[in-house]
């Protein structure tokens, strides 16, 4: 006991740093984007909570929270915000804890809902089927019978006596997606979404992006999500122990009972990790079609049309380091043809609560509750916030760290194009004659332990990333240019046309774009990659994107021959970056990168880099003149 009274300090510390105010940064709004002054509409002060069982047609029972203003007065009518989450809907706190946080929503998320309710929201939170105190199995992710769940839910939470008829939700990463794929529904009241740091295409840009195995991701996902559905916690944090005992069973009578019962039912839940390792192209069938057919039965980009036809406005939310999801937000914005749609990139990690700007590196000070309120007073509530007359894109340029504003994406730019020379330097002109750079695969190679793809996981909590990433590079093949007479800012997502021969039937391959101080410092700007294999260029894509488009199918797989030229096209990720005068750009390629994907390539093996006559390797960068 002595040794708790020791510790409540830093508990208590804790959860106030995590709600503390901060001085504005380079990322908050009122830089660019408008703030919105939500705060003069707040007419609640606190909330009340209420927790109970909603049955499902086939008589599964969900586990819902409510959250309603406090100081609602008869007959007032509020809009809900729905948010359907596989991680927990809420948490019981240890028993000599429950005094100081009962049913208190503590950290940011909470701080977040909190605004939201004060602002006329009630907050409806569930627990899908088959996790937390939700009963049910849940076999795979974002299933029909979840997408059918969700509409249930909404036509509960219109029929209340407080409700206003009309419903938004958002959510972040697995919750972000159910709001999106509430829309497969295509319920009237659903007006407005805010999926946040979550996926389109579930093969590329999560199990299996640019078609290489992300092993790191779904082993340590599937085996938390396994400890989540047997209601423990997945950490080894002995503070988070001590503070939370589980999941927070629903309210009343015979509470423990209930939670037993739907504890059991989760025993039949499938490991994503376990289905993805029975397959390696996107047509292939997980776990020989015993609970679906292929992975695209649950990526948003097949409900496409059905999602952009139920007339709900979006707003795509990502961050520059977000593993892959800053591009699948950017995919998702591309194929919205509601004009009161948006896309915003910032500088942020998978839950945007850092700027990992390298010029920053600072917890991040942009203000969601502004943001989200400024979109769903306007669309839930029918309030003129303004941001109806907003650009459509807000983008964030690192280093510069500056907002702009775009009305499409990618922003208007010039291609310039950098060619890779056989005396590793990268030039404006193509080489004409053959030449070539000899690199020895190397698959101890990787990028790094605090990275865009570490934040997927949410393993990174503190900047910077890729600190290391300049002492990874002499594992790489690696070009650079000469110093720029000028600053010189890539916004949008530049292009590789790789060439090579390579003396084995697949190898994988990873370019990075880089900064070099006058110092000679590396610094990551961002990459792509390629699963050689997959690299034949499709002409009939299922989306609108950027990129050349690879199907990942058995069908068009192409193996490699030894001493014939093939030819990878392929991009990298989204970014803004200003390359300032001075600096020089870098071009850095690898076959692997063991700290994250699966390998593909033999280790030791000499791959040519072609770099002349014809075969010319090169990268164009979307480069977007200074204002």
């Amino acid at each position: 006991m002595k040794k708790l009274f020791l510790l409540l300090p830093v508990l208590f510390s804790f959860v106030l740093n995590a709600q503390a105010p901060k001085k504005p940064g380079p990322d908050a709004v009122g830089n660019v984007i408008t703030a919105y002054n939500y705060k003069a509409n707040q007419v609640y002060n606190g909330y009340t909570k209420q927790s109970f069982y909603l049955t499902m047609r086939d008589s599964i029972k969900l586990a819902v929270d409510v959250y309603l203003p406090k100081g609602m007065k008869p007959g007032d009518k509020i809009p809900v915000l729905l948010n359907q989450t596989r991680y927990w809907r809420g948490v019981e706190f240890r028993g000599f804890f429950k005094p100081f946080f009962g049913n208190k929503l503590p950290g940011k998320p909470g701080k977040l809902l909190k605004e939201l309710i004060a602002s006329g929201y009630a907050a409806v939170v569930v627990d899908t089927r088959g996790t937390g105190a939700s009963y049910g199995t849940c076999n795979y992710p974002w299933s029909m019978d979840e997408i059918k769940d969700g509409a249930e839910v909404v036509n509960w939470a219109v029929k209340q006596p407080w409700s206003s008829g009309t419903v938004g939700s958002l959510g972040i990463s697995y919750s972000g997606t159910t709001a999106e794929m509430l829309l497969v529904n295509q319920h009237p009241a659903v007006k407005a979404i805010v999926p946040m740091f979550s996926l389109y295409d579930a093969y590329d840009d999560i199990a299996f992006p640019n078609g290489l195995q992300f092993r790191y991701f779904t082993s340590n996902w599937g085996n938390a999500n396994a400890m989540l559905d047997k209601n423990k916690l997945p950490t080894k944090k002995l503070v988070a122990k001590m503070l939370i005992k589980g999941v927070d069973p629903v309210d009343g009578k015979g509470r423990r009972k209930l939670l037993k019962g739907a504890m059991v039912a989760h025993k039949d839940n499938i490991s994503v990790h376990d289905a993805v390792l029975t397959i390696r192209n996107r047509d292939d069938v997980p776990m020989e079609g015993k609970y679906l057919s292929g992975i695209d039965l649950f990526s948003p980009h097949a409900y496409r049309g059905v999602i952009d036809s139920s007339n709900a406005a979006i707003y795509c939310y990502s961050g520059w380091f977000d593993g892959d999801y800053q591009h699948a937000a950017v995919k998702r914005f591309l194929n919205l043809t509601n004009p009161n749609s948006k896309l915003i990139l910032g500088p942020w990690e998978h839950g945007g609560y850092l700027n990992l700007s390298p010029s920053v590196n600072a917890e991040g000070t942009f203000d969601k509750a502004s943001e989200l309120l400024k979109y769903f007073d306007y669309h839930l509530k029918g309030m003129q916030t303004g941001i109806d007359k907003e650009p459509r894109v807000y983008y964030y340029t690192m280093i510069e760290d500056k907002w702009k504003s775009s009305p499409v994406w990618p922003p208007v730019s010039t291609p310039t194009t950098l060619y890779l020379s056989n005396d590793k330097t990268l030039k404006t002109t193509a080489a004409t004659a053959d030449s070539y750079v000899t690199y020895v695969s190397d698959t101890t190679t990787g990028s790094g332990h605090k990275t865009r793809w570490k934040t997927v996981n949410g393993k990174v909590k503190e900047p910077p990333v890729y600190e290391e990433f300049g002492t990874l590079t002499p594992k790489m093949a690696c070009f650079t240019g000469d110093a720029l007479a000028q600053d010189m800012e890539v916004s949008g997502h530049p292009l590789v046309d790789l060439w090579v021969e390579v003396p084995a039937d697949n190898a994988g391959f990873f370019v990075y774009l880089c900064d070099v101080d006058e110092n000679g410092k590396v610094q990551y700007v961002t990459e792509g990659a390629l699963n050689g294999k997959h690299r034949k260029v499709g002409t009939n894509p299922p989306f609108i994107d950027v990129a050349p488009y690879h199907s990942f199918a058995s069908t068009d797989i192409e193996l490699f021959v030894k001493d014939k030229p093939a030819q990878l096209q392929f991009d990298l990720l989204p970014t803004s970056y200003l390359f300032k005068k001075g600096h020089k750009v870098m071009v850095a390629i690898s076959c692997a990168d063991t700290d994250h994907f699966e390998p593909e390539t033999p280790h030791g093996i000499p791959i040519k880099i072609l770099t002349g006559n014809g075969k010319n390797t090169l990268v164009l960068l979307p480069v977007v003149t200074q204002h």
